[in-house]
């Protein structure tokens, strides 16, 4: 047995412990790594039948179970109590026409597979396919332009912001570095002090400095407790108006500290206001140089251009499935048709994935191309309900490409 194999087997043995445990979150992601690494492993996609969340990949798992091993009985029974009438109704078919529509997309080609169309001696109630060689389409799946992540429509990525077909914002920027350094965090702090301590020592040690002074103590240290705010956001205008408050306190305080000490009884007074304005002096210094020379980094951004594009983590059939419906469901539809075509390219006998990519096709309106391969995922179905289903939806598909061509 190869260390290869080993692996595989203690992830399988461990995933059906974690089942038999009620951990079916860990028991789904051993077991996913096990068909990852072994598409064929019967044992794998049994299991893995017991333990995902939705109806559909349910059914997915136990059709490659019974492709591997077309007489597995346990696999059998579960898939028949899956289309009992009593139980929970099939998914259906997704309503083509609730989207907009509109060009298409351009990222990597689909892989070449079969084409099948219908005999022309069958009914269309019942295809009958029959190989079709050598299928192509001049549209823009088979460039490499790139392509609105939602309608797939060509797009400039120079010039658009948002999709001119759909509307969608194509354009965002993301911040280099998530997460906020110890520096900004110092920086927020000590300004938020220094803010503190300016409006303190004011009203607290100086009952007789002018309405107007006071007035521009309050609004100085007030504005820059409330402004701090945005630079714990990290709005980089924002930041600029606190870094500018800071100088100014600091300036006033550099000014004040240069006052002589009074010499009446108001001595003791001065030296602690004189000794918390320093305090503040150096705070709001302390803050200016870390503002302005270490929390760059903290603001920096880079452009995002919302084209549709394959996850670079994904790297199985199931796994470029599973993605592609999730992005289907937030209604990136030209995403998610890249990531069915992989499943689809990797896969090319698994009918559920092509179903996906056929209805994904048909909502974008690339009907010759959903066609194709639902017939082709017809002709793969070994369960006669989801084989009618194919059927409906081909139905329908048909009348499409017939209106197009009229």
């Amino acid at each position: 047995m190869s260390a290869n194999q080993a692996q595989i087997t203690q992830w399988l043995s461990a995933g059906v412990d974690a089942y038999h445990a009620g951990q079916l979150n860990k028991a789904q992601n051993l077991l996913m790594q096990v068909i990852t690494a072994d598409e064929h492993s019967e044992e794998g996609w049994l299991w893995l039948s017991h333990v995902v969340d939705d109806r559909e990949e349910q059914r997915i798992c136990l059709e490659n179970v019974l492709t591997i091993n077309p007489h597995n009985q346990e696999a059998q029974r579960i898939l028949a109590t899956l289309t009992n009438p009593e139980g929970p109704p099939p998914p259906t078919p997704i309503d083509f026409e609730t989207f907009p529509g509109g060009p298409p997309l351009a990222p990597p080609p689909i892989p070449t597979h079969e084409s099948w169309v219908y005999d022309s001696q069958s009914s269309p109630s019942d295809p009958q396919l029959s190989y079709q060689q050598d299928s192509s389409f001049d549209d823009v799946w088979s460039s490499s332009d790139p392509i609105c992540a939602y309608c797939a429509q060509v797009i400039n990525e120079n010039k658009d912001v948002k999709c001119p077909n759909c509307q969608h914002q194509l354009v965002y920027y993301k911040y280099l570095y998530p997460r906020r350094s110890i520096t900004l965090l110092g920086y927020i702090f000590f300004s938020l002090f220094a803010a503190f301590l300016f409006f303190a020592q004011t009203y607290t040690f100086d009952t007789e400095m002018p309405l107007f002074q006071k007035i521009l103590y309050f609004f100085l240290s007030g504005t820059l407790a409330t402004t701090l705010f945005g630079s714990i956001m990290r709005f980089f205008r924002i930041h600029l108006i606190t870094l500018a408050i800071n100088m100014i306190i600091f300036f006033i305080t550099l000014s004040a500290s240069i006052e002589p000490i009074g010499q009446t009884y108001h001595i003791i007074l001065d030296l602690v206001r004189a000794e918390l304005n320093s305090f503040v002096m150096v705070l709001s210094f302390t803050s200016i140089i870390l503002g302005v020379g270490f929390t760059g980094s903290d603001f920096a951004q880079e452009k995002i251009i919302h084209t549709a594009k394959l996850d670079k983590k994904v790297n199985s059939p199931h796994h470029f499935y599973r993605t592609g419906r999730d992005y289907a469901r937030r209604g990136m539809w030209a995403t998610a048709i890249l990531h069915y075509q992989r499943a689809v390219g990797t896969a090319p006998l698994q009918a559920n994935y092509q179903r996906a990519l056929g209805e994904a096709y048909a909502r974008l309106r690339f009907y010759d191309r959903s066609l194709d391969i639902l017939q082709s995922a017809h002709q793969n179905a070994s369960n006669p309900d989801v084989r009618a289903e194919l059927t409906k939806i081909i139905d329908y598909v048909t009348t499409k490409v017939a209106e197009k061509q009229t």
